[in-house]
């Protein structure tokens, strides 16, 4: 911005920029060339953040609703949450879409959790553009994911077990059925009691 001084009128020396009785000082250039004074003021401006998005796969039920949360790392708040349900049925499974709009940049930990589901968490990083992210999650019991407990899982149990065939990560959380924190013989015999419909799970 180019300021001309009135007739017969100059600029102080020691001319100043000021908005609202507040001086400026941060990103506020003043120079002065005979009766002109020039200022130039440079402004930093910070996104709002983008969209992460995506769809949510679950199963068993339609109406049960899928809820989502951002979680920033290092932070314990929950910094946004929403609930999503219905969707698009196949076969046994349910899949929604789910957005969350202004996150600022950042690393967080996306969680997803529905009823009779086993919470699962994915790290999602957000820069200057929109993130895809889609996300599923199982039945407890159901460590194959394929939307049911049935032998399979049971047989799958038994192989980690023996340790013939080991579970890891996600699926080790679906088969840990009694939440002790272990996979062992109880879940097992939980599992089969399930199948048999002696003891159901959920």
């Amino acid at each position: 911005i180019t300021y001309k001084a009135a007739p017969n009128n100059s600029f102080a020396d020691d001319f100043k920029v000021s908005v609202e009785g507040k001086e400026l000082t941060d990103g506020v250039t003043v120079s002065k060339e005979k009766d002109n004074v020039h200022i130039e003021v440079v402004f930093t401006m910070t996104a709002t953040g983008v969209e992460v998005s995506g769809s949510a796969v679950s199963f068993q039920s339609e109406t049960e609703p899928v809820t989502l949360q951002l979680i920033e790392q290092g932070k314990a708040d929950v910094f946004k949450e929403t609930t999503v349900s219905g969707g698009t049925k196949s076969g046994n499974k349910y899949t929604v879409d789910y957005a969350f709009t202004e996150v600022p940049a950042g690393t967080y930990t996306l969680n997803v959790m529905k009823k009779n589901h086993v919470t699962r968490e994915y790290t999602v990083t957000v820069g200057t553009d929109p993130v895809k992210q889609d996300v599923v999650i199982q039945l407890l019991g159901d460590v194959n994911g394929d939307g049911k407990v049935n032998m399979k899982d049971w047989n799958r149990v038994y192989a980690h077990i023996n340790k013939t065939e080991l579970l890891t990560e996600y699926a080790l959380q679906c088969g840990d059925v009694n939440g002790d924190g272990t996979v062992n013989m109880k879940d097992w015999k939980r599992i089969y009691d399930h199948i048999n419909k002696t003891e159901l799970l959920w």
